[in-house]
């Protein structure tokens, strides 16, 4: 199955290819030119897991009377172990669905080429105490192994339980995958393209054009947080450093303080915050003025980890599409929404509030401004705002069209 899914995608996709970056590893290339909203690339995984469907064939989950898994030797062998991953799980940390899915991948290869492919992806996970949990997972998994399979090389199930985490993609269903293609994305903190997935499908979309040579990328984590923050997730996932040019040469958006020098000039750090810039004039932003811009931002910061109220939108010198006052807003929002006491004005006004600030910050942002536009429609209709129901809804079909086709 695995090499029937690479072929057809590599017979029927001459648009990409695979490329090996000396810092990065394996990274996809653009063999074309991209408009954005193009799909360049739907695939079906090599490898999957659902929590919600049968290890064996895909379908609601059917345990007790699933003919494929009854019938299928290679399957049915691995009941005693699939039984015990909830207890090897609690004994080691390591997820039960990563589990299951190196489970399947030792069912179902046939050759060395198949182990190949999936050995040859990256591991990040590579800490000593993590590293300790799959040395203990492993051998517990071998342990309970079908006697056929305990030949299976240890330290290669100790590198698939990094592997996984490090490549697989999350799904609509729950589940997770491992692609040939999707799997080898890089990571950008300013992507050009994002998937999405319907059943254990992945589809690739450009969401800004991509020129032939480029580099195809998405980003691994949230996309509204600044430098330090971005840095420090990367490097405890995936254990890199980012080098994109949000992190080295772009304005760190996120953190957007007041120009005081020109009236509507925002002022941000550049990378790491060696060189503040504004974004109006050309005026030079001394020391002390950045002195007072981060005790304003500590400042503000404390009173969100203090106090969960809705934090006044700007200061004098922090401007309002700063993460901090994003990140408060958002929260109120997603609480509300979570405890059904949407009161609709302040709803529409903050939800107008996180729209301004994401078109400003993360204009790729599309998954959450869908999300943002059609709860706005939804709160405009309860308003009975006609005509600002149908432009939310406008926009978000808009950018349903670009995230998911036509």
């Amino acid at each position: 199955y695995q090499r029937r899914v690479r072929d057809q995608i590599m017979d029927s996709n001459s648009y990409i290819k695979i490329d090996t970056h000396p810092k990065k590893g394996r990274i996809l290339i653009a063999k074309k030119d991209f408009s954005r909203g193009e799909e360049i690339l739907k695939e079906q995984p090599s490898l999957w897991v659902s929590p919600t469907s049968c290890v064996a064939c895909a379908k609601p989950l059917c345990r007790q009377n699933c003919i494929f898994f009854s019938k299928d030797e290679q399957f049915f062998q691995f009941e005693p172990v699939l039984k015990d991953l909830p207890n090897i799980s609690t004994l080691t940390g390591v997820p039960v669905g990563h589990m299951k899915l190196v489970i399947k991948y030792i069912a179902t290869y046939q050759t060395q080429e198949d182990m190949a492919f999936l050995l040859n992806l990256s591991n990040a996970r590579v800490a000593e105490e993590e590293s300790d949990n799959f040395l203990k997972a492993s051998q517990l998994l071998l342990d309970k192994l079908p006697l056929r399979h305990k030949s299976f090389p240890h330290a290669s199930i100790v590198k698939l339980l990094g592997i996984i985490p490090t490549n697989a993609h999350g799904l609509s269903n729950g589940g997770a995958g491992i692609y040939y293609y999707s799997s080898q994305l890089e990571h950008s903190c300013w992507p050009n393209c994002l998937y999405t997935s319907s059943g254990f499908s992945i589809s690739i979309r450009a969401i800004a054009p991509i020129k032939q040579g480029e580099a195809l990328s998405i980003c691994y984590i949230k996309e509204y947080l600044p430098f330090g923050e971005r840095q420090a997730q990367l490097l405890q996932r995936y254990n890199f450093i980012c080098e994109c040019d949000l992190c080295c040469v772009l304005p760190d958006r996120c953190r957007a303080f007041m120009c005081q020098s020109c009236a509507h000039g925002i002022v941000s750090p550049i990378g790491n915050g060696n060189k503040w810039a504004c974004n109006s004039c050309d005026c030079t932003i001394n020391a002390a003025l950045i002195n007072s811009f981060m005790e304003e931002e500590a400042l503000i910061r404390d009173r969100v980890i203090d106090d969960q109220n809705l934090l006044p939108i700007s200061t004098k010198l922090i401007h309002e599409s700063h993460y901090i006052f994003y990140r408060s807003v958002e929260h109120r929002v997603l609480m509300m929404c979570k405890r059904l006491t949407l009161q609709p004005h302040q709803t529409e006004e903050l939800l107008v509030y996180l729209l301004r600030c994401l078109d400003r910050v993360v204009p790729n942002g599309y998954a959450q401004k869908h999300t943002y536009y059609e709860l706005l429609g939804k709160v405009r209709e309860l308003l009975e705002k006609e005509e600002g129901k149908v432009d939310a809804m406008n926009r978000c079909n808009e950018i349903r069209k670009l995230i998911y086709g036509d």
